[in-house]
């Protein structure tokens, strides 16, 4: 990697760096493949007086990942709210099991503290294939609200939107069609 980063501590911590990272031969296949031959890393990143995080820059760019993240993120009090807007190709599905997907992209919004995280946007989805469901095209509207302690921990999962080439398995073998979501 190369870059240049300014690191702040006197008193609150303050971080702006940017950097171009490539993959060393120890790095695991799946996010060496991820990465490509480079990827371009983005912070800028201020503490807070009240312990929460400003995040005015976050950017990571690669052939098959886009990311950025702008907002506050809020470990210990809660009041996270990140914008984030994800754009992602096939080589993301690499890492996961059984899932394959030849594009994804999320444009919303990441809220709550770190035991009942919140997430709303507009999700699109092509060429999703996995054992139990198959996806042509999705373009879906979500809002996936976590909350509870790890060992009870409750998500609602609330989708609209659009589908085609739908297959699900559990409603029936092999059925497959376009269908209008409302869950």
């Amino acid at each position: 990697a190369d870059g240049k980063a300014t690191i702040s501590y006197e008193g609150l911590l303050i971080v702006d760096a940017t950097m171009n990272a490539r993959p060393g031969p120890q790095l695991d296949p799946d996010i060496a493949a991820l990465l490509g031959e480079q990827a371009d890393l983005a912070a800028k990143v201020t503490q807070q007086a009240d312990g929460t995080f400003l995040v005015e820059r976050g950017r990571i760019e690669s052939p098959e990942l886009k990311l950025t993240a702008s907002g506050r993120f809020a470990p210990k009090v809660g009041a996270s709210d990140l914008k984030l807007t994800l754009n992602a190709g096939g080589q993301l599905a690499e890492p996961i099991d059984g899932v394959d997907f030849s594009f994804v992209s999320f444009d919303g919004h990441i809220t709550g503290p770190v035991g009942a995280v919140r997430a709303q946007g507009n999700l699109r989805l092509e060429g999703l294939r996995t054992a139990p469901v198959d996806v042509e095209t999705a373009a879906l509207v979500i809002d996936v609200r976590s909350s509870g302690a790890s060992w009870a921990r409750r998500t609602v999962l609330d989708v609209s939107g659009k589908t085609t080439g739908l297959r699900l398995d559990t409603i029936a073998p092999d059925v497959r069609g376009n269908a209008d979501l409302a869950v």
